[in-house]
C-alpha cells in the first residue's frame, strides 16, 4: 500500500483517540462496579464502549496493514484516560455524563474534518472515508445520549447550519420549548432547551459558550 503522511496522520490520531475513549469507559465502569450504584447507566456505558472497541479494532488494523506507527504517549493516554473515567464515575451520574458529551463533541468535530479532508482530497480512500463516517454517527448517538441522562436542559448558543433563524419560544415535538434570546454571531441564545430534540428537527449545532 502506498504511503501518504496524511492518511497514516489521521490513522494514528484516531487510533490513539479510540484506545482513549475505551480507557475512559473502562475507568468510568469501574468506578460504577464498585460503588453499585446505578445498573442502568452500567449498561449504557459497556453498550457504548463496545462501539469504542469496534472503532478501536478497525484503526488497530489499519495501522497494520499500512505498517503506521502508532503515538508513542499511547501508554500515557491510557493512564490519563482511565484516570478520568474513573474519577468522573465516582462523582456520579452528571459528572459522567458531561465527559463523555464533552468527548463525544470534540470526536465529532474531528472527524467531521477528516470527512470534509477525505472527500475533498483523497477521493481513493471511500473505505476509510465510509468507517469514519460511521463511527461519527456512533459519537453523536453516544453525545445525544450523555446530554438526555446527565445534562438535559442546558444554557449556550446554537448556530445554524445556514443562516436562518429561529422563531422566540419555538415549541418543539409538542412539548419542548426554546427560550431564545438574540442572535449571537449568527447563532441563537438558549436558555433553556433539549439539545436532542432541537438539533435533530433544526439542523443546529451547539456549541456552549
Amino acid at each position: 500500500m502506498k504511503k501518504n503522511k496524511k492518511i497514516e496522520e489521521v490513522i494514528r490520531v484516531d487510533h490513539a483517540g479510540e484506545r482513549g475513549a475505551v480507557n475512559i469507559y473502562d475507568g468510568q465502569l469501574l468506578a460504577l462496579q464498585l460503588l453499585k450504584s446505578d445498573p442502568d447507566m452500567e449498561s449504557k456505558i459497556s453498550e457504548m464502549k463496545e462501539h469504542e472497541k469496534e472503532h478501536l479494532k478497525y484503526f488497530e488494523q489499519q495501522l497494520a496493514e499500512r505498517k503506521v506507527r502508532p503515538t508513542l504517549l499511547l501508554p500515557l493516554w491510557d493512564v490519563l484516560g482511565k484516570s478520568l473515567g474513573f474519577v468522573t464515575g465516582v462523582m456520579g451520574k452528571k459528572a459522567t455524563m458531561l465527559c463523555t458529551a464533552s468527548v463525544e463533541e470534540v470526536i465529532d468535530k474531528h472527524y467531521q474534518s477528516q470527512i470534509d479532508y477525505l472527500e475533498a482530497e483523497e477521493k481513493e480512500e471511500k473505505e476509510l472515508l465510509k468507517k469514519i463516517k460511521k463511527f461519527r454517527q456512533d459519537e453523536l448517538e453516544h453525545r445525544d445520549l450523555a446530554y438526555e441522562e446527565g445534562t438535559e436542559f442546558f444554557e449556550g448558543v446554537i448556530y445554524p447550519e445556514s443562516l436562518s433563524t429561529l422563531p422566540k419560544n419555538s415549541i418543539v415535538n409538542g412539548d419542548v420549548q426554546f427560550n431564545t434570546g438574540t442572535t449571537f454571531s449568527q447563532g441563537v441564545i438558549i436558555k433553556k432547551g433539549h439539545y436532542k430534540h432541537f438539533e435533530r428537527t433544526h439542523g443546529y449545532r451547539h456549541r456552549r459558550r
